[in-house]
C-alpha cells in the first residue's frame, strides 16, 4: 500500500463537518448545514447544499457560496427555507455608521427558495437572533435576540446600543450571579424572546426589563402560534442555578411556570403536534447523587404528567414529537449514541440506529424517517435517511468527505469489557494502527473523558480524534470508567463525590488489561486526559509513576480554588457536600494538589485563557508544581481558546504538540 495517503492533523482539519440538518414539509428537499476550512486556513465557512430526497444517488446542490457562517436551517411551512447569517457587505453598508464601527455583526434570519434564488434578510434585529421557530402555519415566529435591560423596547435598543458604544470607561460593575458563563461575561445584554409575524414583521419583546433568565435556553411555539415553551434559568439557593420549562402568551407576554415538584430542573420543552401536551426533559438537583435524566409529557388542561423513562436506564439528550402518539429521542448506549422511538403509553423504546453517533437529527413529514448525519471513528458525519421502525439500515444520501477519505485507511474502534473497580463491569474502546502488526510491541495510549458526566463513543471526533493518534502507531485505549453515560446509573452514581477513588481504580484497571496484552510493550505507555479528563491525569500524577509521560489538557489542580473560581462553582457543591469552606474534607480529599509533592512524571499541560469552565489558574497551578519539583514539563497557552480547541491552525498546533511529546517519551529506544 505505498500509495495509501496518511492521516495528519493538517488533514483533520480539511473534513468537511456536519453542523445542521432540516427536511422540507413535503418530503422532497433535506438541507445541510456543511463547515469547510476557509481559504485563508484560519476558520471555517458554512454553507447550505440541497439533497434531492427522491433521488438518493443525485449530487447534493450548493444553495449558498461565500464565506460567511450559517446555521440553524428550518424549513417554514410553506416550503421555505429559514437560516441564520450574518449580513453580508451591501446590508452593512445600510446600517447606522455607530453600528457598523462599534459592534460586530450580528446574525439574523434569512429566507431562501431551496429551488433556487438569491437569500433575503427577513430580521434587523440590534442584538441578532440566536434561535427561532416558526408557528405550524408559518405565520408567526417566536426569535431569542440579545438586550439590554434598560432598554423600553426594540426601537430603543437602538439609542442604548449606541450610548453604550460611547462610553470611554471599559469597567462593568456586576452585582449578581452568576457572572461568566463558558468563555464570556454576562451582560450587559440578555437574551428576551421576541414574537413576529412570520416574515419577521413587526417584532415585539415579550421580555422587557428582563436581565437574567433566558439562558441559553430551548426554544418552541405551540402549533397555531399563541404558546411559546422556553427554559427559564433563575438563581436559587446557594447561588445555584434553577431551570424549570415557562409558557409565555405570544400576545400578551405573560408567563405560567410549569416548575417540577421538589428539587428538579426541566428543560428541552416541545409541544406536541396538536398543541394539547408538552415533552421536556427533568434532572433531580439533589445533593448527595448525580440523579438520572428522564422524559416527562406534560396534559397542558389537567397538568398530569408522566415519566416515559423512568424504567429505561439511559440518559434521553434531545426528543421531538413523531406524532401525537410517538416521540423520539437520542442517548448515548455501550459506547454509541442512538436514536430511539417511543410511544407516550408504552414503558420501552425501541431503538433505531445500533452502531456509530447519531448526530443533527430531525425528523420528516409522514411520521416514517427520519434525517440524520451517522459518524464512526473511521467516518466523518454524512446524511443518512432513517426508517423509524429500525428494521430497514440506514440510507446514506451524501459523501461529503469522499475527497478526504480517498486512498486513506482510517483506524476503527473495537469494544472491550473488562472489570474495573469493585468487580463491576466497564467498557473501553480499542482502536488500533492501520495495518496492525500482533507480533510488533506498541507503545499504548491510554484516554480519559471529561464531564465527567458523558463517554467515549464510536465517534470521529474533531479535538480528540483516536484515528490520528493510531496512525502515528499508538495503540489508543478510550476508558469509559465511573461516571460514564449509556452504561447504567449505577456506573454514572459511583463517580459522585468520589473522583478520585473509583474512576482511578477504573482507569488503572483498563492500563492493567492492555500492559497484559503481547502487542503492547508495558514500558512504553502514556495517560491523557481533558476537563475531568485532565483531573484524572493530575489525580494519576501523584498516585503512580507507571506512565512514561502525561497529556492534560484544561485539567482540575486545586479543587478549593475551582470552586470559587469557575463558572458554575455553586453547581459543583452538590457534588461536593456544599462549598469548599464548609465541606473541606471533601473537596480537599479529591484536590490533585494535596499529592503534587509526588509528581515525578513528565507531563505537558495545555490550556486557554477563554477558559471559564476551568480557568487558567489551574493549568498555571499543575505547571508550577512541576516546575517548582524540578519535573519535565511543558505549558502549552492559547491565548484565544475557551474549553475547547476550536480554530484551525490552533487545532493543528495542539496535536503537533501533543504528538511531538508523546514521540519523544515514547519512542522505541
Amino acid at each position: 500500500m505505498s500509495d495509501r495517503r496518511p492521516f495528519l492533523p493538517e488533514d483533520l482539519v480539511r473534513a468537511r463537518r456536519l453542523s445542521g440538518l432540516a427536511g422540507s414539509p413535503d418530503g422532497r428537499w433535506a438541507v445541510a448545514a456543511l463547515d469547510e476550512l476557509s481559504a485563508d486556513g484560519k476558520s471555517w465557512d458554512t454553507n447550505l447544499y440541497r439533497i434531492d430526497l427522491a433521488e438518493p444517488a443525485a449530487e447534493p446542490v450548493a444553495l449558498t457560496a461565500d464565506t460567511r457562517k450559517k446555521g440553524a436551517p428550518r424549513f417554514r411551512a410553506d416550503g421555505m427555507l429559514g437560516f441564520l447569517c450574518e449580513p453580508d457587505a451591501a446590508e452593512r453598508r445600510d446600517e447606522p455608521a455607530d453600528e457598523k464601527s462599534k459592534e460586530k455583526p450580528k446574525r439574523q434570519l434569512h429566507l431562501l427558495d431551496p429551488s433556487g434564488g438569491a437569500a433575503r434578510r427577513l430580521t434587523d434585529l440590534p442584538g441578532g437572533v440566536q434561535d427561532y421557530r416558526w408557528s405550524a402555519d408559518g405565520s408567526r415566529l417566536a426569535m431569542l435576540s440579545a438586550v439590554h435591560p434598560e432598554s423600553r423596547d426594540l426601537g430603543h435598543e437602538r439609542e442604548v446600543r449606541k450610548e453604550r458604544a460611547e462610553r470611554k470607561g471599559t469597567g462593568v460593575v456586576h452585582d449578581g450571579w452568576p457572572l461568566r458563563f463558558w468563555d464570556h461575561f454576562l451582560g450587559p445584554d440578555f437574551l428576551h424572546l421576541i414574537v413576529a409575524g412570520g416574515e419577521g414583521e413587526n417584532p415585539r419583546d415579550l421580555t422587557p426589563g428582563l436581565a437574567y433568565g433566558l439562558h441559553d435556553p430551548s426554544l418552541d411555539l405551540s402549533p397555531d402560534g399563541s404558546t411559546i415553551a422556553v427554559d427559564w434559568h433563575a438563581v436559587g439557593e446557594g447561588r445555584r442555578l434553577e431551570a424549570w420549562v415557562t409558557l409565555v402568551d405570544a400576545e400578551s407576554g405573560e408567563r405560567t411556570d410549569l416548575k417540577p415538584e421538589g428539587s428538579v430542573d426541566a428543560f428541552g420543552a416541545r409541544f406536541s403536534p396538536d398543541g394539547r401536551r408538552l415533552a421536556f426533559l427533568v434532572h433531580p438537583r439533589e445533593v448527595g447523587a448525580t440523579g438520572k435524566q428522564d422524559l416527562v409529557v406534560r396534559e397542558l388542561e389537567s397538568g398530569e404528567q408522566r415519566n416515559l423513562t423512568a424504567g429505561i436506564d439511559l440518559w434521553p439528550a434531545e426528543l421531538e414529537w413523531i406524532d401525537e402518539e410517538r416521540l423520539a429521542w437520542s442517548a448515548d448506549q455501550g459506547g454509541r449514541h442512538r436514536l430511539f422511538v417511543q410511544r407516550t403509553d408504552e414503558d420501552g423504546a425501541r431503538a433505531v440506529t445500533s452502531e456509530g453517533v447519531v448526530q443533527d437529527w430531525r425528523l420528516l413529514p409522514g411520521g416514517e424517517a427520519a434525517l440524520a448525519g451517522l459518524n464512526r471513528f473511521h467516518a466523518p458525519a454524512e446524511v443518512h435517511r432513517l426508517v423509524l421502525d429500525g428494521e430497514t439500515e440506514p440510507l446514506r444520501l451524501t459523501d461529503f468527505n469522499a475527497g478526504f477519505l480517498l486512498g486513506r485507511e482510517l483506524a476503527t474502534g473495537e469494544s472491550h469489557e473488562l472489570v474495573g473497580a469493585d468487580g463491576r463491569t466497564i467498557q473501553a474502546w480499542e482502536v488500533k494502527p492501520p495495518g496492525f502488526d500482533p507480533e510488533r510491541k506498541h507503545p499504548l495510549l491510554i484516554w480519559i473523558h471529561g464531564g465527567p458526566l458523558g463517554s467515549y463513543r464510536d465517534e470521529f471526533h474533531y479535538r480528540w480524534n483516536a484515528a490520528l493518534f493510531a496512525e502515528a502507531g499508538y495503540v489508543v485505549v478510550m476508558v469509559n470508567p465511573a461516571g460514564s453515560t449509556g452504561f447504567g446509573q449505577d456506573i454514572v452514581e459511583s463517580n459522585h463525590a468520589k473522583w478520585s477513588d473509583v474512576c482511578y481504580r477504573d482507569v488503572m484497571a483498563a492500563a492493567d488489561k492492555w500492559c497484559a496484552e503481547p502487542y503492547i510493550d508495558e514500558t512504553r505507555t502514556a495517560a491523557l486526559g481533558a476537563s475531568f479528563g485532565g483531573y484524572m491525569i493530575n489525580w494519576i500524577a501523584g498516585s503512580t509513576d507507571r506512565f512514561r509521560c502525561l497529556v492534560c489538557h484544561a485539567g482540575l489542580f486545586h479543587l478549593p480554588a475551582f470552586n470559587g473560581t469557575t463558572d458554575l462553582g455553586p453547581n459543583w457543591e452538590r457534588e461536593f457536600g456544599g462549598p469548599h469552606w464548609d465541606e473541606a474534607s471533601h473537596w480537599e480529599r479529591n484536590s490533585p494538589h494535596r499529592n503534587a509533592a509526588n509528581w515525578n512524571t513528565p507531563m505537558l499541560v495545555i490550556h486557554g485563557e477563554l477558559d471559564y469552565r476551568v480557568p487558567l489558574g489551574e493549568g498555571l497551578g499543575a505547571y508550577h508544581a512541576l516546575q517548582r519539583r524540578g519535573v519535565e514539563s511543558k505549558f502549552l497557552y492559547f491565548p484565544d481558546e475557551n474549553h475547547w480547541i476550536l480554530k484551525p491552525a490552533n487545532m493543528v498546533q495542539w496535536n503537533r504538540e501533543v504528538l511531538a511529546w508523546l514521540g519523544k517519551h515514547l519512542r522505541d529506544e
